[in-house]
């Protein structure tokens, strides 16, 4: 455990707060130019579609903003779904939000999420990040992109609305077959 502080507020790296919406609106997707070549399932991407309730996907799939989780694979989310905390959050104070750093000297792209949920009624903190490796640097037995998912604070999803409560975690393929 190597956690990566990019927070505006006492990180030890300088993350950049990624275009969400303002706070108290939820559901939300940014896409997010990868600053090298992303191979996952052994197919090569550019860009990432990162979401503010906890999960990136492959591509440019803005579109989608599921908040509700579901198994992996599954019939609801996003193709080539990478999803360190994927449930139901909130962006309710000021200090939420969701960071990238690029450390080019190590070849990785970090995304961290400062957010919240529901516990039963009551506002809860998750702290969690994604690291990405460029497999250039990182190489693998299989070319793809090295993934680490590291969580420095954890609350479970309890709000009453949740069909399925708690979180998923867990990565599907691009073509939503594999999981």
């Amino acid at each position: 455990y190597n956690w990566l502080d990019i927070s505006p507020w006492g990180g030890q790296l300088p993350g950049e707060a990624l275009p969400f919406p303002a706070q108290g609106e939820i559901d939300s997707s940014v896409v997010v130019e990868m600053p090298f070549t992303f191979v996952y399932y052994g197919q090569q991407f550019n860009k990432i579609t990162v979401c503010n309730n906890g999960w990136i996907a492959v591509g440019d799939q803005t579109s989608l903003k599921n908040q509700q989780n579901w198994l992996l694979p599954g019939f609801d989310g996003a193709y080539g779904l990478i999803a360190p905390f994927w449930g139901r959050l909130n962006m309710q104070i000021r200090s939420d939000g969701v960071f990238k750093y690029y450390d080019a000297m190590d070849g990785k792209l970090v995304i961290e999420w400062h957010t919240g949920t529901l516990d039963n009624g009551e506002w809860a903190a998750n702290v969690f990040e994604m690291v990405i490796y460029d497999p250039e640097r990182h190489p693998t037995e299989t070319g793809d992109s090295k993934i680490l998912f590291q969580y420095q604070v954890v609350n479970n999803v309890e709000d009453d609305w949740e069909a399925n409560k708690g979180c998923t975690v867990g990565i599907s393929s691009p073509d939503g077959l594999d999981g």
